[in-house]
């Protein structure tokens, strides 16, 4: 039996404009899967939740998640992730103003599958989510 995946983007961070910037690269890059925002780590976590987001489940989810929010920020929330077995295969990206190797290594260590700085052009942004996210679009095609 063929499984379908109901693939989507979901994007965390509180601010507008960056959410905006991401859609675009998004938009830009030719994915043309439905895309999710919030702006903080508990809206994703209850959204995770309430979704009912499963491994078991026919949905595949590509979180790019910021790290400094308010209410929850990016590394609390990818903890939390992580804490739950059933959310263990969804892939994270986290971004950030910051290229201190700190920060990368906690975000790395705390779960996330990649750590970017944020880019400067909407050019940048399609080439690091195509490089990014190549591999679970490939082997989990929509």
């Amino acid at each position: 039996m063929d499984r379908k995946y109901e693939m989507s983007y979901i994007l965390v961070d509180d601010d507008e404009d960056d959410r905006h910037f991401l859609r675009m690269a998004l938009q830009e890059a030719l994915r043309p899967l439905p895309i999710y925002e919030f702006s903080n780590g508990q809206e994703l976590l209850d959204y995770l939740t309430y979704a009912g987001i499963r491994e078991d489940r026919d949905n595949h989810w590509l979180l790019v998640i910021d790290i400094n929010m308010p209410i929850m920020d990016g590394l609390t929330t990818v903890t939390h992730i992580r804490a739950r077995e059933d959310w263990q295969h969804i892939p994270i990206l986290m971004l950030s103003t910051s290229d201190s190797d700190s920060i990368i290594d906690e975000a790395l260590a705390a779960g996330a599958n990649g750590y970017l700085v944020k880019p400067t052009s909407l050019k940048e942004y399609i080439r690091l989510f195509d490089k990014f996210f190549a591999p679970w679009l490939q082997k989990n095609p929509s």
